[in-house]
């Protein structure tokens, strides 16, 4: 048991244990998460600059539609690149440290990555389903 680190304890729950391999396989793993994260964050930058492009050179009533359309689509964008950088960044804390409470952070921002992930394809979805059913309609 000198491998394995406790990252779990809760008052009557059975315990959790990171062996060495587990630690590995999320240590080769932050990189990479933090290097998505990264290029969303990037893409967002880019889609926020598009949307000042649009604001800036498109004249009339139609530019304040595309702009709030992209400047939507670069808020959406934001917070799932966060999410995997602060997951990423954390578990590379966690386990510099072995640090409990950093792996917690890390895991909770690795579901809100999931979730907002989620919520965004079942929205998708629902527009989808409208937008045909309207288009039968017509």
């Amino acid at each position: 048991m000198s491998d394995e680190q406790n990252i779990y304890q809760g008052g009557n729950q059975s315990q959790l244990m990171m062996n060495q391999n587990i630690l590995n396989i999320l240590k080769k793993t932050s990189p990479w998460v933090i290097f998505l994260g990264v290029l969303t964050l990037v893409c967002t930058c880019l889609i926020w600059i598009g949307a000042l492009i649009i604001l800036l050179s498109v004249s009339g009533n139609l530019n304040i539609i595309l702009f709030l359309s992209v400047a939507l689509v670069g808020v959406l964008c934001f917070f799932p690149g966060y999410f995997l950088f602060k997951f990423g960044t954390r578990i590379r804390r966690a386990i510099a440290a072995n640090a409990t409470s950093e792996m917690e952070i890390a895991l909770k921002s690795n579901k809100s990555y999931w979730k907002y992930i989620g919520i965004l394809t079942i929205v998708g979805i629902i527009i989808n389903v409208i937008n045909f059913l309207f288009g039968l309609a017509n």
